[in-house]
């Protein structure tokens, strides 16, 4: 009795019937729905930006039918309408000369926002009404850079011990590396078993060798090409010390602390002060997360370094750099 009471348990298991959805939404997946959206371009001072234009891209999985790839110009209050039958998405791409590239993205299904995603054929909110940000180009100055592209990485040289990390050079400073300023201390933990997946490690961040250093914590802006702040703000709180560890225990657990990827720091370092002991100069620039400790370095995304002393100046100019020398 008992073998037949848990093999019938399982049947009903398996039987369970998913979670219905929504008719409207269902056709609107099968067969698409229309799409509105009353888009207006300003730039960040907030005036319209007129004879910008923009890359219109409808996508619809597995109905080519509905897919569409056009050009519009936006009217001189910077504003213009895209309608079309979709079952997927939307892409919009803006360009002006002067201007950083900035790009918009709706998914029509997976958006979080909308109660009701769906109404008479058509997706909601119908005419929306979204606003997209031109970023200028102001001072795209001559900033210090990694040479390598994709992830900047450092092996620790020594565990325990503070260690000094050049931010114009991106390396560890003498005797440990090409550097020559102590911009930031760090100092390294680990334990690591033989085990892969049950380790500790642990970075410490130390501005406090120079007055006034510190960082800012900032969220980066992907719908725009200039990712970050153009300047750095002085007045800023700037935070001495910071502390990143990943942690993953013998059952599978995982935690974590570091700067996330979608965040970026503002650093001030290599501060003197008068004889009033007030900030007199400091250096400014970015780190980009993620920044992390790993297992035998430590590494982050991306970094600028402004190498004139006082210029509060971090907008970061490769990208417009990398366009102009592909177009010459």
């Amino acid at each position: 009795m008992m073998h037949k009471v848990m093999a019938l348990a399982a049947t009903c298991t398996l039987i369970l019937p998913a979670v219905a959805m929504e008719p409207a939404m269902e056709d609107a997946i099968r067969h698409g729905a229309m799409a509105k959206i009353c888009y207006r371009v300003i730039d960040d001072d907030g005036c319209p930006v007129s004879n910008a234009v923009a890359h219109v891209w409808f996508s619809s999985y597995a109905r080519h039918q509905d897919d569409a790839d056009w050009l519009v110009t936006t009217d001189k209050n910077g504003m213009f309408i895209v309608e079309h039958r979709t079952n997927e998405s939307l892409d919009c791409g803006f360009d002006k000369e002067g201007y950083y590239h900035s790009s918009d993205q709706i998914l029509f299904r997976d958006r979080k926002d909308v109660l009701v995603k769906v109404k008479d054929g058509k997706w909601q909110p119908y005419g929306e009404r979204r606003t997209v940000v031109l970023k200028k180009i102001k001072n795209p100055g001559t900033l210090k850079v990694p040479s390598k592209l994709i992830r900047v990485e450092a092996t620790v040289p020594v565990y325990g011990e503070w260690l000094p990390f050049d931010l114009e050079k991106f390396d560890w400073a003498a005797p440990y590396g090409t550097g020559n300023h102590d911009d930031v201390l760090l100092r390294f933990r680990r334990r690591v078993t033989e085990r892969w997946y049950d380790f500790t490690y642990e970075m410490d961040v130390s501005f406090t060798n120079h007055p006034f250093a510190g960082v800012v914590k900032m969220k980066k802006n992907f719908s725009s090409d200039l990712t970050t702040a153009y300047n750095a703000d002085p007045d800023a709180d700037f935070i001495p010390s910071l502390y990143y560890y990943l942690e993953r225990t013998e059952k599978g657990g995982r935690k974590s602390s570091v700067l996330e990827k979608d965040s970026y720091l503002i650093f001030r370092t290599r501060t003197s002060v008068d004889d009033e002991g007030k900030l007199k100069t400091a250096h400014y620039g970015t780190i980009h997360g993620e920044w992390m400790p790993g297992k035998t370095y430590m590494s982050f995304v991306d970094g600028c370094f402004n190498p004139k002393p006082n210029d509060i100046n971090i907008e970061d100019g490769r990208q417009l750099r990398e366009i102009l020398r592909h177009a010459r």
